[in-house]
């Protein structure tokens, strides 16, 4: 993102390339497709010979270490189902410790004056 030859590129753009090859990549890996199919879909997708070979020659250099990452992953990787448990949470955890503040601060009445006129 911050080499020189990309500074005249829109941001948005760069970002949206970034994504789409390494969706690219990853699903290569996932359907552990042979060069044959990615250079086909790249063809599809209108990118010269000469990039397309060097990115298969990538691939091709990566394809085992990219296959035992998304083998550490899983069958279906880690997704987010509900985000209502924080809030709740620290309700809870609020709730607890005003509770537990409330039962430290019950000092006998005798204890507070004497602070307040140590004051």
């Amino acid at each position: 993102m911050h080499d020189p030859d990309l500074k005249d590129i829109d941001p948005t753009v760069l970002k949206h390339c970034h994504a789409a090859a390494a969706t690219c990549i990853l699903e290569a890996g996932k359907q552990k497709a042979d060069i044959s199919a990615i250079s086909t879909c790249l063809e599809d997708c209108k990118l010269d010979k000469e990039r397309i070979e060097q990115f298969c020659t990538e691939y091709q250099k990566n394809k085992d270490a990219l296959e035992i990452l998304l083998g550490s992953i899983g069958r279906s990787p880690l997704h987010i189902t509900d985000v209502s448990w924080r809030l709740e949470y620290q309700i809870k955890f609020i709730h607890a410790c005003c509770a537990i503040s409330m039962d430290e601060l019950a000092v006998p009445k005798s204890k507070m004056l004497n602070v307040r006129s140590a004051q």
